[in-house]
């Protein structure tokens, strides 16, 4: 049963790419012969922002059939093409053609444990201990399962998390209050070193899903549900944001967007490259997915500035964001092109050079002159590269993020299908 659910989510996400308005427009350019071979390409990134090699795994369909409202689909080996959609004439070579239950069985053999890493869940009950070794006190333990925030007992401190010093500060002052002892001096350094330590120490577990216990919210829907809050918040500040508000810089809500939006390049651009070297890796992912693939690249060409070689590429998708959010935020003084200081002949003095340094003291081969020291600190001052985009590239970055957020989905949804099966 659970094949045939399998099954079935590729068929229904293969055929919603089919009735794409982008993929009909193109369909109905072609010159088409009843008898070709419609391959379907599994990448639609540019393949730098990624390292694993795409697979040599497509979603092939007769053309003859595409007219039907479930057309047939197969799985074809072919080599790799650039091109979002390749016809084959039945006159060329064409590639020989796996029936998808074949494929899928083929695919569920491969599949592995590591996978279902996305689908996981977190165990946050890891209790760690570091000593502390003045005063009353030998012991601080961090316990995630701890129902208040800090209880002292004996010569031991538990805390429930290490986020809020102060709460936890005021809880042990609190503490020595109540039983009329001195506090020892140096007991808050004491404790906030200890601190520290948790803090580089702390972790929780990620334990891969379970058919037969209940289990917490996944991984991939917990950063689904925190992409949906900024989703939210981002489109909130973008209704109150004008395009005098772009060329002016003016703080408040076009901040907020600009902040949630390098959040969002930053971090969830660093799960769709997991997910996209999953599906290199295990191409069923893709094909239960492949619709969304093929939205999210179509709203990301759609951004102005981000496109190469007709494909969308996520390193140019962060940089203009990034570039665009430090302008705003990290050019504080009035210079928006570098400076080449034009010096007197008599400004250095003194000059010497030193080289053939010890190759481990190779940092003292240098130009030593008078004032170098001065010259070595005007050296830190540097300047965030200038960019502003349109108010329509902010506008077209929520789409983005809504396309996203559904591949994220998409694919927890398709892995839980395959654990199960």
């Amino acid at each position: 049963m659970n094949k045939i659910k399998i099954k079935k989510n590729i068929e229904q996400n293969v055929y919603g790419l089919l009735k794409h308005p982008l993929f009909q427009d193109w369909f109905g350019s072609q010159t088409i012969h009843k008898d070709d071979i419609l391959l379907i390409n599994n990448s639609f990134i540019f393949r730098k922002d990624v390292i694993t090699n795409k697979s040599r795994l497509y979603v092939a369909l007769n053309v003859k059939e595409l007219e039907r409202r479930k057309p047939t689909i197969f799985i074809a080996e072919w080599d790799s093409f650039n091109s979002e959609f390749k016809l084959f004439s039945r006159n060329f070579r064409v590639p020989s053609l796996t029936s998808l239950d074949k494929a899928i069985d083929d695919q569920i053999v491969t599949l592995g444990e590591m996978v279902f890493i996305l689908i996981g869940y977190v165990e946050d009950n890891v209790q760690i201990k570091v000593p502390v070794g003045y005063g009353p006190y030998k012991t601080l333990m961090l316990d995630p399962a701890l129902t208040e925030q800090v209880n002292i007992q004996n010569d031991t401190i538990t805390i429930k998390d290490t986020y809020d010093e102060e709460l936890i500060w005021s809880a042990i002052e609190s503490h020595f209050y109540q039983s009329d002892k001195p506090l020892p001096e140096k007991m808050r350094d004491i404790i906030g070193s200890a601190i520290d330590q948790l803090k580089e120490q702390s972790m929780a577990r990620l334990v891969l899903p379970n058919n037969n216990r209940s289990q917490n919210i996944c991984m991939t829907d917990a950063i689904v549900k925190v992409l949906k809050d900024q989703r939210n918040e981002y489109a909130n500040s973008l209704q109150a944001v004008t395009q005098q508000d772009l060329m002016s810089l003016r703080p408040g809500s076009y901040n907020e967007v600009l902040r949630i939006a390098y959040n969002f390049a930053s971090d969830a651009t660093t799960f769709l490259r997991l997910v996209i070297s999953i599906c290199d890796l295990k191409p069923i992912v893709l094909w239960g997915t492949i619709s969304e693939h093929y939205d999210l690249s179509k709203v990301f060409q759609e951004l102005p500035w981000i496109s190469s070689r007709k494909k969308p590429s996520l390193k140019n998708y962060v940089s203009v964001i990034g570039d665009t959010r430090n302008s705003a935020f990290h050019n504080l003084f009035p210079f928006r092109k570098s400076l080449e200081v034009v010096l007197p002949t008599s400004a250095l003095q003194n000059a010497r050079l030193h080289i053939f340094s010890e190759y481990e003291r190779k940092k003292e081969n240098q130009l030593k002159f008078q004032d170098k020291e001065l010259v070595d600190v005007l050296f830190e001052f540097t300047r965030a590269r200038e960019r502003r985009v349109p108010l329509r590239f902010w506008q077209q970055n929520l789409r983005v993020m809504e396309r996203t957020i559904a591949l994220f989905e998409k694919t927890g949804e398709v892995l839980r299908a395959l654990y199960k099966y």
